[in-house]
This record gives C-alpha cells, sequence and structure tokens, in this order.
C-alpha cells in the first residue's frame, strides 16, 4: 500500500479508480463465454433462430437442452452426467434408464416426511442447461453483437414456449397438442421470409427470491436476414455448438455417478447419524415405478427446481400465416436429392414441409 495515498487527491483517486475497474474488466473477461448473449432484466432480444447441421451426425434436433444430475460443493466430487431425459437424446423415454433419476425420484417422495432426502433431493435433482445457436437481430443490452451469430442459454419457460410453438408439443401435464394450424414450424428457422424470436426479460418476486422472469414471442410478421445456411453450419463450427455442448453418458458412467456421488453423500450423513429414509435395494427394481408404486408412468419425473430462472410459461402470439406441420421426428443420414440442401432434408425428414 501506498503510504503515500490521499482519497482527496482527485488524480490519484481517479487513477486508483481506473485501476480497480481495469482489473474489474479483465476478470469478467476471463470468466464470461463471449460466444453467449447474456440476458439483463429490463432488455429485450430479437433473434432468428438457427438449424446448423450437426458435422457429427448425431443431433437431429436445432437445439441442445440438456438435462444433468451435478455433484458441486465444497468436499464433493464436482462431477455431471448427462441424463438419457434430454430432449436431444431419448426425452422422456429415456427416463427410466436413469438410476440417477430413480434415486432423485425416491428422495423426493421421502422429502415430505425427512429433511435430509430433501436436501439430498435439491442436490441431485435434474438440472437444465439449455443452448441454442441464434442469428442476433436486435440486442437493446449490448448493441455490438447485432448481425452475429452467437449462443443462447435459453429459460425453461422460453424453451417449453419453443418445443410447443415450432414442434406443437403438449409441454406440461395434461396439456393438448398446439392445432397444426398454430404450429409456426419450419418458418422459425428461415433466413429467407422467416419469423425473429423476440425475448423480454423482468424481474419477478417470488416468496423464496428475485429471479429474472422471460416472455417469449413469435413476431407477427416474416423478415429476411442477410444470412445462408452455409453460414449458419459455419458459425455452428467456429462456436463449437456440438463440440461443446452435446454431451452423452454411458450406461456405466451414470452407474458410477450414483455409487460415487449419490451414495457417498447418502453415507456421510449415515456416518453422522442423520440416516435418509431412502433404500438403495430400489434401484434393482429397474424402474422408477417399481420403486415408487404411487408413481404413475405419466407423471414418473419428479418437479425441476429452476435455478436463476423462474419456470414460467412465456407469451404466446402466433403468426397467422404460420404454415401447419407434423411434431413427428425421426433420424436419418441419407443424401439430399439433387436441388435440395442438407437443412431442407432435415426438415422434411421431421414433417417441415412446405405448403
Amino acid at each position: 500500500m501506498n503510504n503515500e495515498f490521499d482519497v482527496n487527491a482527485t488524480p490519484q483517486f481517479d487513477a486508483m479508480i481506473g485501476a480497480v475497474n481495469q482489473k474489474h474488466t479483465e476478470d469478467e473477461a476471463a470468466i464470461r463465454d463471449e460466444r453467449f448473449i447474456y440476458f439483463k432484466t429490463g432488455n429485450s432480444y430479437r433473434v432468428r433462430l438457427c438449424w446448423p447441421i450437426d458435422p457429427f451426425n448425431r443431433r437431429q434436433s436445432p437445439w441442445i437442452f440438456r438435462v444433468i444430475h451435478e455433484d458441486r460443493g465444497a468436499g464433493r466430487t464436482n462431477t455431471e452426467i448427462t441424463c438419457p431425459t434430454s430432449d436431444y437424446l431419448m426425452g422422456r423415454r429415456g427416463f427410466r434408464a436413469c438410476k440417477a433419476c430413480e434415486c432423485s425420484g425416491n428422495f423426493y417422495n421421502d422429502s415430505k416426511t425427512s429433511k435430509v432426502s430433501e436436501e439430498l433431493y435439491n442436490h441431485f435433482r435434474r438440472q437444465y442447461r439449455y443452448v441454442a445457436m441464434v442469428y442476433v437481430v436486435s440486442d437493446s443490452l449490448t448493441p455490438k453483437n447485432n448481425g452475429k451469430f452467437m449462443l443462447m442459454r435459453v429459460p425453461k419457460g422460453v424453451a417449453d414456449y419453443l418445443n410447443r410453438r415450432v414442434f406443437g408439443w403438449a409441454t406440461k401435464s395434461g396439456e393438448l397438442p398446439l392445432p397444426l394450424d398454430r404450429v409456426i414450424g419450419k418458418s422459425a428457422f428461415l433466413t429467407d421470409n422467416g419469423y425473429d424470436l423476440n425475448i423480454d426479460v423482468a424481474t419477478e418476486q417470488t416468496p423464496s427470491g428475485t429471479y429474472n422472469s422471460y416472455s417469449a414471442e413469435f413476431m407477427p410478421q416474416p423478415t429476411s436476414v442477410p444470412v445462408t445456411q452455409a453460414d449458419i453450419n459455419r458459425a455452428a463450427l467456429e462456436l463449437k455448438f456440438d463440440e461443446d455442448f452435446y454431451k452423452t453418458s454411458t450406461q456405466e458412467e451414470i452407474e458410477n455417478f450414483v455409487k460415487t456421488a449419490i451414495m457417498g453423500l447418502k453415507m456421510e450423513y449415515e456416518i453422522n447419524g442423520v440416516p435418509t429414509d431412502f433404500d438403495p435395494s430400489k434401484l434393482d427394481q429397474g424402474n422408477v415405478n417399481a420403486a415408487n408404486p404411487n408413481v404413475s408412468s405419466s407423471a414418473a419425473v419428479p418437479p425441476v427446481m429452476g435455478g436463476t430462472d423462474t419456470p414460467s410459461a412465456a407469451a404466446v402470439s402466433a403468426p397467422q400465416s404460420a404454415p401447419a406441420t407434423s411434431a413427428t421426428v425421426s433420424s436419418s443420414s441419407a443424401v439430399p436429392p439433387k436441388g435440395k440442401t442438407e437443412l431442407d432434408s432435415v426438415l422434411e425428414e421431421l414433417g417441415f414441409k412446405n405448403k
């Protein structure tokens, strides 16, 4: 410390503040991934969704909606696994293949009578890690992003809105599929005569704290953006969209996570004299319903508690001329016929055909 420093000496003080701010800026840049759009309350973001072709021929969806189980904290394993319920893998069909889901399901059911089970459920519950690639039309927070391809972390409510509006899926219990004349389908991704997605960020007060609240809607009129499918595919490689974010976990990795992370933390509680109500022998039953006879197959997945984003439904506003589409998804590695682009072939396999 400089013993001659005087806060009243304006030039000296300004120099010190400048040094502090510079250090703060450098630290932020070191931890911030510049590939991503950053959301902030009071701002609006207008983007065109992109459907880049996966160079590894694995991803059959436009985005990577990943669900994980993680073990974070002091003295923990600091590991994570990709849950097979992730949309880009097997969807809800993968639930019975995930032993970690079985564990968290048991912890959730027992949490009403066991504080320890509640803590274990909160620690190992499914977490959302949703990423999409977009072309930025307008970013009110960071205008320098305008006209760039970027990655976007997709809040749960916005993700549900996209799955419903683009594919027509029912995203909530008891909800019916969206009528075909309200499904936007292929037009969400077209660079010529497609629909922009607008996202507004506000603040929401809840009993548990203050959160960002997101509302999303497709713009009512189609527009064009000055990029091609080749540009999108090239940008996806540069942004390492699939390379960094398409992740899978083998059955062996999932089972090892259960043994080392989940059962390890359970054992710590038991050593400390706080036993759980969870019976690990239930894992040998092969599916969550055997472990929880009161849970039906349609409600097998326990509630997922979000992070800093509230999972409220996004606003719904349908373009009147949105094309009809099917929500059935199938995979294909066929070579596109002459005159068609790769994206056309993928979209047609998914039922997105021009009227």
